[in-house]
């Protein structure tokens, strides 16, 4: 039976996608899988149908490419694009996955931290004047654990 025909307006849309981020045909197929932004951006419903499989957004660059339209198309592009006041430029994609991390392991005196488990002796060591390490400040609530300096 095969797959369903791709819109000439979802391939477009794909074929800007690719040009903008860098993207090879395999990487855009699961980028409209994976990014919600990509896949409003082409006009694709996951529920609906798929996003067009690597093999025809090859198809579609062959045929583009047969009939010298790519360059031709991109100018047209990005006139209307900057008539608008809009300028496009070629991106990289980085996977911006955000993560707790401490700025540093290390103390004013380039030594590592110290750490106590023991709240009595956590409790004794802040007595003696050492204070918890700005690093320990987000674990105060979730473990008796400490970053002493």
């Amino acid at each position: 039976m095969g797959r369903k025909p791709v819109g000439l307006d979802v391939m477009l849309r794909v074929y800007f996608l690719q040009q903008w981020f860098a993207l090879s045909d395999p990487t855009v197929e699961d980028a409209l899988y994976e990014s919600a932004v990509m896949r409003r951006f082409a006009c694709v419903v996951l529920g609906h149908a798929p996003p067009p499989d690597e093999t025809t957004i090859l198809n579609f660059h062959h045929l583009l490419e047969e009939h010298k339209l790519c360059g031709q198309m991109q100018d047209a592009v990005y006139h209307c694009l900057e008539s608008r006041g809009i300028r496009i430029s070629t991106r990289t994609l980085v996977d911006a996955t955000i993560i707790h991390a401490p700025s540093s392991t290390k103390n004013s005196k380039r030594e590592q931290y110290r750490v106590a488990f023991d709240i009595g002796r956590l409790t004794t060591w802040e007595k003696n004047g050492l204070s918890p390490a700005p690093a320990a400040a987000a674990h105060d609530r979730d473990a008796p654990r400490r970053v002493l300096g």
